[in-house]
């Protein structure tokens, strides 16, 4: 189990080109203030693809699941593209909102 999670490990960070500051950022993906925006030009605008990949990769859900990384990464681009370019109802909204319920998941309160 722990080599498959290493294959799936590497597999997902080749193919989403992480930077060191996005995997940087992503560490404080757990944090209430999460810096969606700074995590968005890391990844080259491709924010919400990577925080929710990271965040399934993390918590080892694509091995548990056997989940098929080709098809996840289809349906979440599928997904992020269809957001329009709009001020707020957009992508990084979207990954704002999944931060921050990935925060509450985790005991995160109001404070």
């Amino acid at each position: 189990m722990i080599v498959l999670e290493k294959v799936y490990t590497k597999t997902l960070e080749n193919r989403l080109g992480l930077t060191k500051n996005a995997q940087m950022l992503f560490e404080e993906v757990s944090n209430k203030d999460f810096p969606i925006f700074d995590f968005k030009r890391e990844t080259k605008e491709n924010e919400l693809v990577v925080l929710t990949s990271l965040i399934l990769q993390k918590h080892n859900i694509f091995v548990q699941l056997n989940l098929d990384l080709d098809l996840w990464m289809k349906f979440i681009d599928k997904i992020q593209a269809g957001y329009n370019p709009v001020a707020y109802h957009n992508k990084s909204h979207a990954a704002d909102v999944a931060q921050t319920l990935y925060y509450f998941l985790l005991g995160g309160d109001w404070k």
